[in-house]
């Protein structure tokens, strides 16, 4: 008997049709995903024909298939090799064909049983534990003395949302900080236990000490029978985490992943003779604290309707722009729901077709929502088969060319984004006052460190990466510091689940508060300059709308001021909301810790046309997709343009709109996110992106940036120029004089692995 060969045998009569499917129309293919993953994904052949095969075999474009890439590089599976994660690599691949599979059959198996909501998807409950079933009589003696102790161990994790209780106040006895007086935060005196229920009994009434108890001696460092182990961060004598130990060991400490402007010199800063810095905050940020959950729905709509009519306004004057003088005041945009057979132009708001929750956009679901002045919020639906390349996301706001004969159907042949803030800009004078003249100070550059949390591992609370990150800046010792949340971050798993026993404010002011005062701490003589933005992730913030008041803020000044005294946060510490606009000497910084580039990822559709592949241009469609969702933010001049916002991150309170809005076009633009860490150019904005400084169990990135003077006898040549020419025309003053700030040709930008 002859054996049967079961595996898979070379096919002798040549390649099959289903081979011959696969290998065609593969150069397309190869170029977008040469677009998505970069260039050098070419240095490994073998991993591009294998993204070829996926995107054949999965029936996925290319930016799906790098963004799946980039979801799956955040999963613990990826975290658990010390493997660069820029490129992937064929291993990498392996397991991301396992994701794509388990996501096609969960789709079938999905479609076979119907919504999550069927009687088939319903589990069986398990009355058993541990092979015992509970009976009166087996219940009855985990109430008596016997099995007292058993049933204290019963207990339900908590998901406190700002802090988790401890057992006893005797848990804050010893911290040099109480809780808040006020009603928010009951004071009790040291050693007082909390009070007791009617049902409580003496056997369950045992004193909690937060210095004395084993679970916190992981967060201080000290032995279970030492309290004094609190005034040092060492590790816990327990031995470091599984990930801590990973992240000590390392190979990729303190590597340069990104650098922009490599023209730029990086010079350090003196600790002895610092460079002089001020930090300001620009009027009208949201700084106070407020009452949230009391926006009416009719003013969330007026809000809407009336930002569409003023993105209309500034699309017309710039179309209007275009047309000959003797056509300009007849211009005026159309209702986009009337039937018309000559071409129209409306302004409207970007939407989905479908009422579906988590529906996607897509070029077939595209519809346009005018205002009620404009068009009575009617919504018409987008043809864009004409247009050789768009980019669009829910919320956006553009203007639209196209006949409608239906009344129900716009087929587009041009689209108009709105024009760009305009960019900051400062008088003579204030530059003179910002850079003196005395010595070599005006000519030292200003550098800054920018860092997005998370700031420690998923299995530890002992901030390991934070405190690698804090030993970098006592020795370089940089004049400006950007911390941005979460840095108590809710969804750390040991938090989650409430394992821990100790209140969420003192784990901030042992763990943060205390390295803030290292970094003071840093220079001899004019201390390093500290800024604060929350997230609302963050487990010690009272905020979790959007936008968020600063990390201490409270409904008044006392209670503000006591709010601070509870985290220990130092009073040469600068506390801003988030998103925050603020000036460092003239430069303008834009910051947002919401990930709204992740947000507005998931959500975007784009059409990327051949001829502008790598085009950076303001005006034009480019391929790298971080670099769109920052001209996104520019355009729609918004730290928040999503709309309507996503439902697991963002509680949007647009009572407070207008701390959300750009005054501007910022020198400087931060939005921490967890996509690809990035530092890029967009119309005259240096656009960071530091990544995080914590992904899952690994060490992650932040930003060092040096900011090099204006040339000062440059700026009084041309001023003198200018007001000579203007004092024959019109008397020009040298205060009506605007200097551009021309960071983005100045600066240096480099990405940097903890």
């Amino acid at each position: 008997m002859t054996k049967r060969n079961l595996g898979f045998a070379t096919n002798v009569f040549g390649p099959s049709r289903q081979d011959k499917m696969l290998t065609a129309n593969v150069e397309p293919i190869r170029e977008e995903l040469l677009a998505a993953f970069g260039p050098q994904i070419s240095s490994r052949p073998e991993v591009l024909d294998r993204l070829v095969t996926y995107a054949k075999i999965f029936d996925v474009e290319a930016e799906d298939l790098h963004a799946k890439w980039e979801a799956y590089t955040l999963t613990p599976a990826a975290q658990k090799s010390d493997d660069d994660l820029t490129l992937p690599t064929l291993a990498h691949l392996d397991e991301l064909q396992s994701v794509l599979l388990r996501k096609q059959e969960a789709e079938k198996h999905q479609a076979l049983l119907g919504t999550s909501d069927s009687l088939l998807n319903v589990k069986e409950v398990n009355p058993f534990v541990e092979g015992t079933m509970f009976t009166s009589d087996s219940l009855q003696s985990l109430l008596d003395d016997k099995g007292a102790d058993i049933l204290g161990s019963f207990r339900t994790p908590g998901k406190a949302r700002r802090k988790i209780v401890p057992k006893d106040a005797t848990a804050l006895s010893g911290s040099g900080a109480g809780p808040h007086p006020a009603k928010k935060y009951p004071s009790q005196p040291v050693g007082a236990t909390m009070p007791k229920t009617p049902a409580s009994s003496g056997r369950f009434d045992k004193t909690l000490n937060v210095g004395n108890s084993p679970a916190s001696a992981r967060f201080y460092g000290a032995s279970p029978s030492t309290p004094s182990g609190r005034d040092s961060i060492p590790l816990s004598p327990r031995g470091p985490s599984p990930n801590a130990i990973k992240f000590a060991d390392r190979l990729n400490k303190a590597k340069k992943e990104e650098t922009l402007n490599d023209h730029v010199p990086m010079v350090a800063s003196s600790p002895e003779d610092p460079v002089r810095c001020e930090i300001s905050l620009v009027p009208g940020q949201q700084t106070s604290g407020y009452r949230y959950m009391y926006e009416k729905l009719m003013e969330k709509g007026d809000y809407l309707d009336e930002r569409i009519d003023q993105f209309a306004e500034l699309i017309v004057e710039a179309i209007r722009e275009t047309l000959p003088e003797e056509t300009r005041n007849d211009f005026q945009l159309q209702h986009p729901g009337v039937p018309n057979q000559d071409p129209i132009i409306t302004v409207g708001r970007v939407c989905c077709d479908s009422l579906v929750e988590n529906a996607k956009l897509n070029e077939q679901s595209i519809l346009l929502e005018s205002s009620r002045a404009m068009g009575a919020g009617c919504r018409v639906k987008l043809n864009l088969n004409e247009i050789p390349g768009f980019t669009m996301f829910p919320g956006q706001i553009i203007g639209a060319e196209g006949m409608n004969s239906s009344g129900r159907l716009l087929n587009v042949s041009k689209l108009y984004q709105p024009p760009h803030p305009p960019k900051a800009t400062s008088t003579p004078s204030q530059i003179v006052n910002f850079y003196s003249e005395e010595g070599t100070v005006s000519k030292r550059p200003v550098n800054v460190f920018i860092a997005n949390g998370p700031y420690t591992l998923d299995d530890s609370l002992n901030y390991e990466p934070f405190e690698e990150f804090v030993t970098q800046i006592s020795k370089e010792a940089p004049d400006v510091v950007i911390l941005q949340g979460p840095f108590v971050d809710a969804s750390h798993p040991m938090i989650a689940q409430g394992d821990l026993d100790v209140d969420i404010d003192e784990l901030f002011r042992v763990q943060i508060s205390s390295r803030l005062e290292r970094i003071i701490q840093a220079r001899k003589h004019r201390s390093t300059k500290v800024v604060l933005i929350p997230s609302t992730r963050d487990a010690c913030s009272e905020w979790v709308s959007f936008p968020q008041p600063s990390l201490a803020a409270g409904l008044t000044d006392q209670e503000s001021r006591e709010r601070r005294r509870v985290l220990g946060i130092p009073g040469e510490v600068m506390l801003f909301p988030n998103p925050v606009q603020f000036t460092i000497n003239e430069t303008v910084f834009a910051c947002c810790s919401t990930d709204i580039l992740w947000q507005m990822c998931a959500e975007e559709v784009a059409r990327v046309p051949k001829q502008q592949q790598g085009s950076n241009d303001a005006n034009g469609i480019s391929n790298h997709k971080i670099t769109r969702l920052f001209q996104h933010m520019l355009s729609q001049g918004s730290f928040y343009p999503l709309f309507p916002p996503a439902l697991d991150d963002a509680c949007l309170d647009l009572s407070r709109s207008k701390a959300l809005e750009l005054q501007a076009t910022p020198d400087v633009l931060i939005a921490g996110s967890r996509l690809q860490y990035t530092a890029r150019k967009v119309n005259g904005c240096v656009c960071i992106n530091p990544g995080l400084l914590v992904k899952g169990r690994g060490g992650g990135t932040f930003a060092k940036m040096c900011i090099w003077p204006l040339d000062l006898d440059g700026i009084k040549t041309l001023v003198k120029e200018k007001t000579t020419d203007s004092m024959d025309v019109d008397g020009e003053d040298e205060e009506d004089i605007a200097i551009a700030h021309a960071v983005e040709e100045r600066c240096r930008v480099e990405i940097q692995r903890i």
